[in-house]
């Protein structure tokens, strides 16, 4: 049902990788057996899960501070989810896959680091 919906495909897979729950985190990576570490490398958290590196890490907070008004937090996802689907909105989002926001920002404060 998802691939039928309008949209950018690479909108369309991170949804997927999402909701099949592919995205390799800390805590994937331990449940596979390839890390024995779930840490967010970043903050410190003790689990790093979906969740967590989209909404609940504080580095993901900062980005997401940054690029949404934040009268708009509580209903960006849908919103975004909405008119990229159906729109191609050129919202101060446009194109660009969340994990690439979320990979350069990583790498950046990990070089500080």
């Amino acid at each position: 049902m998802l691939w039928k919906i309008p949209g950018p495909q690479r909108v369309k897979h991170f949804i997927w990788v999402i909701i099949k729950k592919r995205l390799l985190t800390n805590s994937e990576r331990v449940r596979r057996g390839i890390a024995q570490d779930a840490t967010c490398h970043l903050c410190g958290h003790i689990k790093e899960d979906t969740l967590h590196v989209l909404r609940d890490c504080p580095f993901a907070r900062e980005i997401w501070h940054n690029i949404i008004p934040a009268n708009h937090l509580g209903s960006f996802f849908f919103e975004w989810l909405f008119s990229n689907l159906q729109f191609f909105s050129t919202n101060k989002l446009g194109d660009s896959s969340w994990a690439c926001l979320f990979w350069d920002h990583s790498l950046a404060h990990m070089e500080e680091s």
